[in-house]
């Protein structure tokens, strides 16, 4: 079964460079409304310190054939950035059930992830992070300026890189109100799939939008619920 167009969309929220300034962290809960190959579905993203120094990232979509949720455990370094320790992935699509967990062993710098009996390796190094965390270092990013963004993070027992590049600004319609955000392209290597980010620095450096065309027709739509603002 294929859990590829809701993963996607929830990844891409994460999808930005290692930054340079230490990150400070304030819980939240945000909703959002979604499409995913012509389905509607209901997205969300949640932040909690779920005990002194450890932080829980949890990323969640569901409509009636699939329910997805992948969650991030982890520390901060002396200077604010984030230490993955614990990612998990769990997925159910028409009644079939996927579970995934990568467990990360700083001291010998290694990621271990493990789906069933299938289990794989990656070599760690300072600066890699899990493929949901980017999402807590994407507002400092995008407000100190940066045209492009490279990120490295493991997925599956693979280390993987992807780049983002600042087209610019655009206005959007908002809750009813005209908004300046900042729109980002991933740079792919053929012209088969596209993905935009839009970014609002008026509402905290949010992400208010993601569309993605890809062209097996894993399309989707992102848009946040104005009202998890409050």
């Amino acid at each position: 079964m294929n859990f590829r167009p809701l993963r996607l969309a929830l990844i891409t929220l994460a999808i930005w460079t290692a930054s340079d300034v230490a990150v400070s962290l304030e819980p939240f809960y945000r909703e959002y409304n979604s499409t995913f190959a012509g389905f509607s579905a209901k997205s969300s993203r949640e932040l909690k310190e779920i005990e002194p120094g450890v932080w829980e990232l949890s990323l969640k979509a569901r409509n009636w054939i699939a329910r997805y949720e992948e969650t991030s455990r982890f520390t901060l370094s002396e200077n604010g950035y984030p230490i993955p320790q614990t990612h998990y992935f769990k997925g159910r699509l028409f009644g079939v059930n996927r579970e995934e967990t990568t467990d990360f062993d700083w001291q010998n710098e290694t990621a271990n992830w493990q789906r069933g009996d299938d289990r794989r390796t990656a070599d760690l190094h300072t600066g890699v992070v899990d493929r949901i965390l980017y999402q807590i270092l994407v507002p400092m990013d995008v407000e100190s300026g940066k045209e492009r963004t490279t990120y490295e993070f493991v997925n599956r027992g693979d280390l993987r890189t992807y780049q983002f590049e600042t087209m610019g600004e655009e206005t959007m319609d908002f809750d009813g109100q005209q908004i300046t955000a900042v729109k980002l392209e991933r740079i792919y290597d053929d012209g088969e799939k596209q993905t935009s980010v839009w970014i609002a620095p008026d509402l905290g450096y949010e992400i208010v939008k993601i569309v993605h065309h890809d062209e097996d027709g894993a399309d989707y739509l992102m848009e946040l619920k104005a009202e998890t603002l409050n």
